[in-house]
C-alpha cells in the first residue's frame, strides 16, 4: 500500500487482496486542516502602561501579532482563517482637544460605535460601550486586521465578557457562511493586561460574564486560549479561572516581557494550526501502516513520536 506525499500534494493508497500482494491504487489529494483563530484584544487605558522590550504593552502585543515579517497573523495568513475584536469601554481618558484635533486630521480616527476604528488617542469619547471593532476571521486577513489595529490604542475600562460574547458570536457566523466547506476547529485567544469590569465602572470587577461567556463557548465548540500581560495575582487566579473554561488544555498565559509575550503566542496559536490534514478519500482500516508518508523527501514512521497516525 505506497503512499506518498506532503501538503496539497496526492497521496496513493492501495488495498490488498487476501491481505499480501497489492492488486489496485487509489489515489486522493491531501489539505490543511484550517482553523479559525479570533483574537480578542484588550485596548482598555492600562494597556498604555510601560512594558519591558517594547514602549508600553499595547505595541508589544501589536508588534508580537502584526509586524513585518514576524508577525504571527501575517506570517500565518495563509494556513489559518485570522479575526480579531478590540475592545474598551469608550471612556475618554485623554483631554478633548487631543481627540478634537485628531477628528480633524482624520475623521476616520473618530467613527463612533461598534465597528468603528477608533484613534490613537481613544477616540470617539461618546462611543456607545463596548466599544469594538471587530474584523471577522477570513484567510489572508492580515491587511484587513492591520488596517483596524494600526490607527487603534489604548482607550476606556474592560468589559470582557461583552467582547467575548461578541467574538464568539463572530466566529459563528463566518464559520457558517464561509465561501468553502472547510470545517476548521474554533478558537478565540484573549489577550488582556487586567481584571474585567463592565461598562459601568463604578460596580467593580466582573468575574461572571467572562466565566460564563467562555463556558457557553466551549459547550458550542469554541475553543478560548487566554494570555495575561503582565498582570498582578487577583487577575492571573481569574485568568486561570477562564483557561481551565475555556477546553484547550492549556493554562493561562502570562507574559512579563516583549519576547515572552511574543513565544507565548507563538506556542498557542502554532498548537491551534497544528500539522493535521485532510484526505478526500479513505484509508483500509488496520492497513494505515502498510503505506508511506513522505515530508520533504523524508519517510515519517507511522505512530512513532516524531512521525504520523
Amino acid at each position: 500500500m505506497p503512499a506518498t506525499g506532503g501538503y496539497g500534494n496526492t497521496v496513493t493508497s492501495g488495498t490488498t487482496g487476501g491481505g499480501a500482494d497489492i492488486c489496485a491504487e487509489v489515489t486522493v489529494t491531501a489539505s490543511r486542516v484550517k482553523p479559525w483563530v479570533l483574537f480578542v484584544v484588550d485596548r482598555s487605558g492600562s494597556t498604555a502602561e510601560p512594558f519591558p522590550g517594547s514602549s508600553n504593552k499595547w505595541q508589544a502585543l501589536y508588534n508580537a501579532l502584526m509586524a513585518e515579517g514576524t508577525g504571527i497573523i501575517p506570517t500565518l495568513q495563509n494556513v489559518a482563517y485570522f479575526g480579531m475584536v478590540l475592545y474598551d469601554g469608550g471612556e475618554e481618558l485623554v483631554p478633548g482637544w487631543v481627540n478634537t484635533l485628531i477628528c480633524l486630521i482624520d475623521p476616520t480616527f473618530c467613527a463612533a460605535g461598534s465597528g468603528g476604528t477608533g484613534g490613537a488617542a481613544g477616540g470617539d469619547p461618546t462611543a456607545e460601550c463596548p466599544r469594538l471593532i471587530q474584523i471577522p476571521p477570513a484567510l489572508n486577513n492580515a491587511a484587513a486586521i492591520d488596517a483596524q489595529y494600526r490607527i487603534s490604542g489604548p482607550g476606556g475600562s474592560t468589559p470582557t465578557a461583552l467582547a467575548l460574547e461578541a467574538a464568539y458570536q463572530i466566529v459563528s457566523d463566518a464559520h457558517l457562511t464561509a465561501p468553502d466547506t472547510e470545517q476548521g476547529p474554533q478558537f478565540v485567544i484573549l489577550c488582556t493586561d487586567g481584571e474585567p469590569n463592565g461598562c459601568d465602572i463604578t460596580v467593580g470587577t466582573d468575574y461572571q460574564g467572562p466565566i460564563n461567556a467562555v463556558t457557553d463557548a466551549a459547550n458550542n465548540g469554541i475553543k478560548t486560549f487566554v494570555v495575561g500581560i503582565a498582570v498582578d495575582a487577583q487577575a492571573q487566579a481569574h485568568l486561570d479561572e477562564l483557561a481551565v473554561l475555556g477546553n484547550t488544555g492549556s493554562p493561562a498565559f502570562s507574559a512579563t516581557n516583549s519576547d515572552h509575550l511574543t513565544k507565548r503566542l507563538t506556542e498557542i496559536v502554532g498548537g491551534a494550526v497544528g500539522c493535521h490534514i485532510r484526505l478526500n478519500g479513505t484509508v483500509t482500516p488496520g492497513l494505515e501502516c502498510t503505506g508511506e508518508v513522505i515530508l520533504n523527501s523524508n519517510e515519517l514512521e507511522c505512530n512513532g513520536p516524531d512521525g504520523w497516525r
